[in-house]
């Protein structure tokens, strides 16, 4: 987590401070990263009001994909295989579901928008604890899916390093390390849909909190 913090702590202000009319180099990319992230993923989950909480899904994003590429690199940890880690920047979510809807509809209207419109009285408190509860759902499969997604991999790469010894022969060597090899590779491309998938439930939760009717 320090080292993937550093990075990001470097990375962007030294975009920022490469930043001219023509992007080049470092600045180019980031520009690209931030359009990426804001035309697939903010605007079309969250429409206009997007732009407010662009910041907040760009470092998201950007946390967990360099997360789970260092994670790849022998000896080393992934950080998105803890679920404290996942269980934090799903929280982040959370609260900032809540921050956008009382931001946009009031804390009164953002309570009352709980329960639809056209639920009969009686059923109103049934409705509201359902809706928190689902709510509280969210952030659950957010903290869940992410960290099981990323130990799977890990694990069936130990396993198949793990056959040399559990068979105690090194004719099985070769085959081992041929489907390890491509298990990293699936890997690499699960990395990058994980950070992707993540950052987009993410922005459709707040999305729905904003545009709640």
């Amino acid at each position: 987590i320090t080292i993937v913090s550093s990075l990001l702590l470097w990375l962007i202000p030294a975009a920022a401070r490469r930043a001219s009319a023509v992007p080049t180099g470092l600045h180019n990319v980031v520009e690209a990263y931030v359009l990426f992230i804001r035309d697939t993923i903010v605007i079309p989950s969250m429409g206009h009001h997007g732009g407010h909480y662009l910041g907040y899904f760009l470092s998201l994003f950007l946390f967990i994909l360099l997360s789970n590429l260092l994670g790849l690199i022998p000896t080393s940890a992934t950080a998105t295989g803890n679920l404290a880690v996942t269980g934090s920047l799903a929280l982040g979510t959370l609260i900032l579901i809540n921050i956008a809807g009382i931001r946009e509809h009031g804390l009164a209207r953002h309570i009352k928008n709980f329960v639809p419109t056209g639920v009969p009285l009686a059923l109103a408190p049934m409705v509201f604890i359902l809706e928190v509860f689902g709510l509280l759902l969210r952030f659950f499969i957010l903290a869940l899916r992410l960290c099981v997604n990323m130990m799977a991999g890990h694990a069936v790469m130990l396993l198949f390093f793990g056959l040399v010894f559990l068979i105690g022969s090194m004719w099985i060597a070769p085959a081992s390390i041929a489907i390890v090899t491509f298990v990293f590779l699936i890997e690499l491309l699960v990395a990058f849909l994980q950070a992707y998938i993540f950052t987009m439930l993410s922005a459709i939760f707040v999305g729905l909190s904003v545009h709640s009717h």
